[in-house]
């Protein structure tokens, strides 16, 4: 596998982990009402959003290692 791919592959894992973190807290407290559970689910979902834009980022920049 070239090392473009092993980056996307990365940066894809990488995504997939900080998505399903938000998931789970946001199963785990569904109505986001707690102390501060508000601001830890958008730290999640930020993380995760920035996860999936740096994938694409990559992706964009480096398409001609494919």
């Amino acid at each position: 596998m070239s090392d473009y791919w092993v980056k996307v592959s990365e940066l894809s894992d990488d995504f997939a982990a900080k998505k399903e973190a938000a998931d789970k807290y946001l199963k785990e407290h569904p109505s986001l009402d707690g102390e501060g559970e508000r601001d830890q689910y958008w730290e999640l979902q930020n993380a995760a959003m920035t996860a999936a834009i740096q994938w694409q980022e990559y992706c964009t920049a480096n398409k001609h290692l494919r």
